[in-house]
């Protein structure tokens, strides 16, 4: 059976993807769960009502039934009519704060169960349209560690118990979207830690796994070389990585990620209205040799 490869994309100019087999996600972050209460995020702050009224709007958002502007941003507006499936992609510092593995179980255990409380709203939504919504996401996937050493001695109680609490997260999604980009030259490397990373995330999940890469090498602090962060990879790693992913027995799928803003020196024009727009023409050849990989 053929593995999907989707989009998850927003460039400037981008066109409907549809007609060259991308299948489009919808987006659920931490700017859309700010609509309704600018000053907070409403996961985090927002009482009982307004986690609902977030939820199922954006459960609507990804039936094609609402648009969202914080959502639509840089997207083909097709996408905005069609029924798509959901991906969180929740980075914010009291979020990742609270899932920590360092974090108190009860605040650990209350963020989890917010979550899952609208992943829950979300289908009820759609349910009432006479519809399934399939929910994955990006982050969170697995227990988090950033204050902690994993040379700690507390580290791997600290990470079990964690691991039991993601539980009723774990049961609720749908698919989950795991990062798979690379942030050096070095594919030896990428394979091992990739390879490492999925045999992970499977022994907890037993749902599909679509694997997220970006057409540069990801900006984030992993990028060992700074010359490095945020440009183009070159053809034969990408195709590489592609090739890897597709053909990898633990993973389902692909999704295509990249934005306007990640590689500044390169093919953007003039900056008239106060934005950073880089064209779709940039990633357009990365498009299609994933296209032809996976046909």
């Amino acid at each position: 059976m053929k593995k999907p490869l989707f989009d998850w994309m927003m460039f400037s100019g981008q066109k409907d993807q549809r007609p060259k087999g991308l299948i489009p996600l919808c987006r659920s972050d931490d700017g859309t769960w700010n609509e309704s209460s600018p000053a907070k995020n409403v996961l985090t702050d927002g009482s009982t009502n307004e986690l609902i009224f977030c939820a199922r709007r954006q459960a609507r958002v990804a039936l094609g039934v609402e648009p969202l502007l914080q959502e639509g941003w840089c997207r083909p507006t097709e996408y905005a009519k069609i029924e798509r499936d959901l991906v969180f992609d929740l980075e914010g510092a009291e979020i990742v704060h609270a899932l920590d593995i360092t974090s108190s179980i009860l605040e650990r255990e209350t963020m989890i169960e917010r979550l899952c409380f609208a992943v829950r709203e979300m289908k009820a939504e759609a349910k009432g349209y006479g519809k399934r919504l399939r929910v994955g996401s990006y982050l969170p996937i697995t227990p988090v560690a950033t204050n902690i050493n994993p040379a700690d001695s507390n580290y791997k109680q600290l990470m079990d118990r964690a691991i039991e609490d993601y539980k009723p997260w774990r049961d609720v999604l749908d698919f989950v979207v795991p990062e798979c980009s690379i942030y050096s030259r070095d594919l030896d490397h990428w394979l091992e830690m990739v390879n490492g990373g999925l045999e992970i995330i499977r022994q907890q999940f037993t749902c599909p796994i679509y694997c997220l890469t970006e057409f540069t090498f990801m900006y984030g602090p992993w990028t060992q070389e700074e010359k490095l962060r945020g440009k183009l990879l070159p053809p034969g790693l990408w195709r590489a990585m592609t090739q890897h992913l597709s053909s990898h027995p633990l993973t389902n799928g692909q999704v295509l990620w990249g934005q306007d803003a990640e590689v500044p020196e390169l093919n953007r024009p003039p900056d008239t209205d106060g934005t950073r727009q880089l064209p779709f023409t940039h990633v357009e050849k990365h498009v299609q040799a994933a296209l032809e990989i996976y046909r």
